[in-house]
């Protein structure tokens, strides 16, 4: 039986709030008792009187070469071994971190209509991984789907920041979403692809997806790429069984534009807060004492998370008996992720732009869930734009890594090697519409000395 069925179970039954209640409409969950068979989590729940669990001491901070990740792009395997700072990473890093788009906006730029095949994502993949490999091994490789343009929508010449296409003669973000099929089968056919030919050790379907839950009517698409992402995860799961697959979220943005849109109602008020008024609370405006602030800001994270990332980690599936006559069987779980794929990345002027003024419990909402399904952070930084910023990145660093207390993380990934130089940066940020910040990502300057946040993240730290 999974570790958080039972106390999953009693938390709805405590809201009044049926788990399967929250799976988007229209899902099929016949389609997914296939994966009842090779799921681990197919156990059924309230067989008994549940069991207390206890609760586990916090796990030790960590962070070694098993965990020690690296954000690439294209370039980067010339600069590895063009520099003389090459050989120190030899071996430095067990994990690389591939992020590409659907269909590459860069290479459409740069090369037209023409280059559509070699701008789609698995034929990106392999070229990156092949460039990578011709300059250091990979032990580890994480391969990032990213759904989103370039663009944020912050500039003056940014396009919407919608799903890229895999068509370029198609940019009419009206014309596709996750509800098309020739767009959900395009996607599947990637991850698929990629997923035959590279057999990462991880796959993140899709990147910062709470975008689309601050998006004007995003939610509908949000709850459309639920049911995508799980056919993805039984498809990529076929074709590479030992592959670790999850969803990305940026839990900073979640935490800081999701979590607020949230409201509790009286009976999902937390032990230990009491109200003179049984009222809703908005998550928005939290009042209270200091505890209680504490407790009312986590029963909000709990509640967001279960609405909007749990239903990509697993769902209650009704069991159809070959007897109509028999009684109702308990339903199951299905497992639809094997890890939680998370970034890190902090707007400028987030937390007063101080990073260690990032609240001690930001990420206590991950520790129950990441025993289950340990955490993935396939991409941390701190944006910037200027080289003024260079110590934001290494305090953001360290003081994410104290946060993550108790938290089971496998691989926490950098998000890339090196600044851009001016050209390049004026691609990224003038062509595409692309923020400032990706200017300024690396662990290395342009001029390929390495940063403060590169010898934080390279320093080994192990409790005693």
């Amino acid at each position: 039986m999974p570790r958080f069925c039972t106390t999953r179970l009693r938390a709805d039954a405590r809201t009044g709030r049926a788990a399967i209640g929250r799976l988007p409409v229209g899902f099929d969950a016949l389609l997914w008792l296939a994966l009842v068979l090779t799921s681990v989590s197919t156990a059924a729940c309230g067989d008994g009187e549940p069991k207390p669990v206890p609760e586990p001491l916090p796990i030790p901070v960590t962070l070694t070469h098993e965990q020690r990740g690296l954000g690439v792009y294209p370039g980067d395997g010339p600069v590895i071994t063009q520099t003389n700072k090459g050989a120190e990473l030899d071996g430095a890093f067990k994990h690389l971190v591939i992020r590409r788009q659907l269909v590459d906006e860069l290479i459409l730029s740069r090369e037209g209509v023409g280059a559509i095949n070699d701008a789609k994502f698995p034929a990106t993949v392999e070229t990156l991984k092949a460039e990578i490999e011709a300059a250091r091994s990979v032990e580890s490789l994480v391969v990032v789907l990213d759904l989103m343009r370039l663009s944020d929508g912050s500039k003056a010449n940014s396009p919407i920041p919608y799903l890229t296409t895999w068509d370029q003669n198609e940019r009419d973000p009206d014309r596709f979403g996750f509800w098309r099929n020739e767009y959900r089968e395009a996607v599947l056919e990637a991850v698929t692809t990629t997923a035959t030919e590279q057999h990462p050790q991880y796959f993140v379907v899709g990147a910062d997806m709470e975008r689309f839950l601050t998006m004007e009517g995003g939610a509908n698409d949000y709850a459309n790429f639920v049911t995508l992402y799980r056919e993805a995860y039984a498809a990529i799961k076929v074709a590479s069984p030992s592959t670790k697959v999850g969803a990305g979220i940026n839990w900073v943005r979640f935490q800081l534009d999701v979590v607020p849109t949230m409201t509790l109602l009286p009976y999902e008020y937390p032990e230990g807060v009491e109200l003179t008024e049984l009222a809703q609370v908005s998550c928005a405006t939290l009042q209270g004492t200091e505890e209680e602030v504490a407790l009312l800001q986590a029963a909000c994270t709990q509640k967001a998370f279960a609405q909007y990332i749990e239903p990509l980690l697993h769902f209650l599936a009704p069991v159809q008996s070959p007897d109509p006559a028999a009684p109702p069987e308990e339903p199951v779980y299905v497992t639809t992720a094997d890890i939680i794929g998370l970034a890190a990345r902090p707007n400028q002027g987030d937390f007063n732009n101080t990073p260690a003024l990032c609240p001690a419990t930001f990420f206590d909402g991950l520790r129950d869930w990441s025993q289950d399904f340990p955490v993935v952070y396939y991409e941390v930084n701190w944006q910037i734009s200027s080289a003024v910023g260079f110590g934001k990145q290494d305090e953001w660093l360290t003081t994410l890594i104290e946060r993550n207390l108790g938290v089971q993380v496998e691989v926490l990934a950098w998000a890339t090697l090196k600044d851009l130089l001016s050209n390049d940066c004026g691609k990224m940020t003038n062509d595409l519409g692309a923020p400032d910040y990706v200017c300024f990502s690396g662990l290395w300057k342009d001029s390929s000395a390495p940063k403060e946040v590169y010898e934080t993240l390279m320093t080994d730290i192990v409790p005693e």
